[in-house]
C-alpha cells in the first residue's frame, strides 16, 4: 500500500511540475515565492522551474504585491514546498485558511512550522515524511486533519489537537516513532484507519485504547467481554484488532460505529447497541460467525453495506429504526446485502411506519417476518423472492399492497390481530395467503361502570399485577349462616376464570400473560354467550345487579342469556334455601384473614390438613398453585 501511495505521489508531483505559476515575488527576506490566483486572493504555488527551490527560513507574507495590485495570501497550495529538503523553518501568515495536499511533504530538514489561527484544514500528506519536525501546534479553527498529514514524522514527540477538530484522517500520524503524547478533544468524531499506528503513544496504551471520547482500538492481546465506557461518542474504523472479544455493550453516548469495527470477531456471541447510535459502518460486524441475534435501535439512520454480512449463525434480527425500514432500496443495497441471507426471522419494531420498496428483495433465507401495528404502508417488491412461510401482521387495517410485495404469499401463513381476519380477506393480495389465522391478543380491555363493580371473564390468561385503579377477585367461599360471600383478590388469572372486578369507573387494559395458577372459584366465567337457568343440577345461580341490597348477587328470576365476558355466581341450593337476608360481599384483601368456609379441625376433632375451597381434603401438601385452607387460614401456593 505504501509503495502504491509513493507511486501516485510521484505521479502527482510530475504532473504538477508541468504547470506554470501565475507570478512570483520576493518576500521580506529576499526569497522568491511563487503564486497562483485563487478565490479570494492567491495561493503559494510550487516552483515549476526548479526542483527543491526553497531552503533555510521562509517567511510567507500575508499580502503580496504584483503589477501594482495587492493580493491576500489565502492558502498554501498542493505540493507548494514539497521535497524542499533544505527548508528548515517556515512561517505561515494570518489569513491563510488551508494547507494543501503534500504542501510540505518530504521536507526532511523542516524543524519548525507556525500554523496560524484561521487555518481550517490540513490537507492529505501535508507534512508527509517531515522527519525533522519535533513539535506542532494545531490552532483552534482547524476542523480536519487529512490522510497521512504527518505520516512518518519520526522526530515529532507531541501533538496538541484543539477543540473543534472533528476528523483525523487515515494514517495521519502513522510511523511517528517519537510520538509519546497526544491530546485529542471531545469534538473529534472520526479517526481513520492506522491514524496512530507504529507510534509509542499507541503501543504504551492499555488494551482498550481511548483517544478523547473515541474507542480507537482494542489491542490484539485483549480477551473477553468488552466494556465501552459511558461518554464514548464513536468507535473508530477497525477498532477491534482482535478476534477474541466475546461480548460488547455499546452505550447510549456512542453515535457511530466505524467501518469493520468488529470485523471477523468470530467468538462474539452478544452485542447490545443502545439508543443513541445513528450509524453503523461498512462491514462493522461482518463475519461475526457466533452472533445469533441483534437489535437495531430506533436512533439508527444508516447501516453500511455488509454490516452483518457472513454472520452465519445470525438467525434473528429486530429493527426498530423507521429510517432504516422506510427507505426505498435498490437491488444492490437492500437488507440482504447488509445482513446476508442467513437470517431466518426479522422482527420490525413498533414505531416503524413504513416498509420501503425492495427492503427484503431476494432475501432467500427469510422464513418469518413480524410487522407492527404502526406500519401504514409497504412498498413494491418489499418481500419479493423471499421464501416466507409465516407473516405476523399486527396491523388492524391492512394497507394496500402490490402483486409482487409478497411473491411467495400462496405458500405462507398470515397471522393477523384478533378480530381482523375479515379485513384482510377483503383486500387484494392479502386474501391470497395460504391461510389467514387470527392471533391471540396481547391485551384485553375491561370496563367498569358507575357502580364501581362488575363481573368479567376472558378466554385468555391475564395478569392484573400493577394495574392501577382496578382489582380482580374470585369468590373463594360462602357462609350459609351469615350469607357472606368471601371475595379474594387475585393477580394471575387463568383463562375462563369468573371474576368480580372492583374499581373506579372507566376502561382498563389488562395484559395477556400465561399463568399456571389454579383457583377453586364459585364464580363461573363465560367466554361465549350462554343460556343460564335459575337452578341447574342442585345449584342456584345468581347474577350481579344493583337491587334492594345494593350492588350484590341476586337470584336469576328466569332463564336468560348471559353475554360472553361476564360471570355468574353458583351456590348449592341447600346452602341458600334458608337464607334470611341477601348475600353480603366480603372483600378479603388481607392475606392473613381466616376463612370459615372449611370447619377448623379444632372444632371438628379432625386431624389438621389442607382443604380446597370447596371442602375437599388433600392427601398431604398441595402440589398445584392455588388457594387452600389449613387450620381455618387461607394458604396461597404460588
Amino acid at each position: 500500500m505504501k509503495k502504491f501511495f509513493l507511486f501516485v505521489f510521484l505521479l502527482n508531483m510530475v504532473s504538477l511540475k508541468g504547470l506554470a505559476h501565475d507570478f512570483s515575488a520576493l518576500n521580506s527576506d529576499g526569497v522568491t515565492i511563487y503564486y497562483n490566483y485563487t478565490d479570494g486572493g492567491v495561493e503559494v504555488f510550487y516552483n515549476s522551474n526548479n526542483w527543491n527551490c526553497y531552503s533555510g527560513t521562509v517567511n510567507i507574507p500575508s499580502i503580496v504585491s504584483y503589477n501594482g495590485n495587492n493580493y491576500n495570501v489565502v492558502s498554501i497550495g498542493d505540493q507548494a514546498f514539497s521535497n524542499c529538503t533544505g527548508l528548515t523553518s517556515v512561517t505561515i501568515p494570518e489569513g491563510v485558511t488551508s494547507i494543501g495536499s503534500s504542501a510540505f511533504a518530504g521536507c526532511t530538514g523542516l524543524t519548525s512550522v507556525t500554523i496560524p489561527e484561521g487555518v481550517t484544514s490540513i490537507g492529505n500528506s501535508a507534512f508527509f515524511g517531515c522527519s525533522g519536525l519535533t513539535s506542532v501546534t494545531i490552532p483552534e479553527g482547524v476542523t480536519s486533519i487529512g490522510k497521512e498529514a504527518f505520516h512518518n514524522c519520526s522526530g515529532l514527540t507531541s501533538v496538541t489537537i484543539p477543540e473543534g477538530v472533528t476528523s483525523i484522517g487515515e494514517s495521519a500520524f502513522y510511523g511517528c516513532s517519537g510520538l509519546t503524547s497526544v491530546t485529542i478533544p471531545s469534538s473529534v468524531t472520526s479517526i481513520g484507519n492506522y491514524a496512530f499506528d507504529q507510534t509509542p503513544f499507541y503501543h504504551n496504551l492499555p488494551n482498550v485504547v481511548y483517544i478523547g471520547n473515541l474507542l480507537y482500538s482494542v489491542k490484539s492481546d485483549f480477551y473477553g467481554e468488552l466494556v465501552i465506557r459511558e461518554g464514548t461518542i464513536a468507535i473508530s474504523d477497525n477498532a477491534c484488532g482482535t478476534r477474541r472479544v466475546t461480548s460488547v455493550t455499546i452505550p447510549s453516548s456512542v453515535t457511530s460505529i466505524g467501518s469493520q469495527a468488529f470485523y471477523n470477531c468470530d467468538i462474539l456471541t452478544s452485542v447490545t447497541i443502545s439508543e443513541g447510535v445513528t450509524s453503523i459502518g461498512y462491514s462493522a460486524f461482518s463475519s461475526c460467525t457466533s452472533l445469533k441475534s441483534v437489535t437495531i435501535p430506533s436512533s439508527v439512520t444508516s447501516i453500511g453495506n455488509k454490516a452483518f454480512y457472513k454472520c452465519s449463525r445470525l438467525t434473528s434480527v429486530t429493527i426498530n429504526s423507521d429510517a432504516v425500514m422506510s427507505k426505498d432500496y435498490s437491488v444492490s443495497d437492500d437488507l440482504a446485502t447488509i445482513f446476508g441471507t442467513e437470517v431466518k426471522e426479522f422482527i420490525i419494531g413498533e414505531g416503524v411506519t413504513s416498509i420501503g420498496g425492495r427492503s427484503f428483495m431476494n432475501f432467500y433465507g427469510l422464513t418469518s417476518v413480524t410487522i407492527p401495528s404502526s406500519v401504514t404502508s409497504i412498498g413494491n417488491y418489499a418481500f419479493y423472492n423471499c421464501e416466507l412461510t409465516s407473516v405476523y401482521s399486527y396491523m388492524e387495517t391492512p394497507p394496500s399492497i402490490d402483486y409482487d410485495t409478497f411473491s411467495n404469499r400462496k405458500n405462507a401463513t398470515l397471522y393477523v390481530p384478533c378480530g381482523c381476519k375479515a379485513a384482510y380477506e377483503s383486500k387484494s393480495y392479502w386474501r391470497e395467503f395460504k391461510e389467514i389465522i387470527e392471533m391471540d391478543p396481547t391485551e384485553m380491555t375491561l370496563t367498569i361502570g358507575s357502580a364501581g363493580m362488575g363481573t368479567f371473564a376472558s378466554a385468555y390468561d391475564l395478569n392484573f399485577t400493577g394495574i392501577a385503579g382496578v382489582k380482580a377477585y374470585i369468590a373463594s367461599g360462602f357462609n350459609p349462616q351469615t350469607g357472606k360471600l368471601v371475595l379474594t383478590p387475585v393477580e394471575e388469572v387463568p383463562a375462563g376464570t369468573g371474576l368480580l372486578v372492583k374499581g373506579k369507573a372507566g376502561e382498563y387494559t389488562i395484559p395477556v400473560e400465561t399463568t399456571a395458577m389454579y383457583y377453586t372459584n364459585l364464580l363461573v366465567g363465560l367466554t361465549e354467550d350462554t343460556e343460564v337457568a335459575p337452578t341447574e343440577g342442585g345449584n342456584t345461580n345468581f347474577i350481579l345487579a344493583n337491587g334492594s341490597h345494593g350492588v350484590s348477587f341476586y337470584t336469576l328470576s328466569e332463564a336468560g342469556t348471559i353475554a360472553a365476558g361476564k360471570a355468574y355466581l353458583t351456590l348449592p341450593t341447600r346452602s341458600v334455601e334458608n337464607l334470611a337476608n341477601g348475600i353480603t360481599l366480603v372483600f378479603d384483601d388481607d392475606q392473613t384473614t381466616g376463612i370459615s368456609l372449611t370447619p377448623s379441625p379444632s372444632l371438628t376433632g379432625e386431624e389438621s390438613g389442607y382443604y380446597t375451597l370447596d371442602g375437599i381434603k388433600l392427601n398431604g401438601k398441595p402440589m398445584k398453585k392455588g388457594v387452600y385452607i389449613r387450620d381455618g387460614k387461607k394458604v396461597v401456593v404460588k
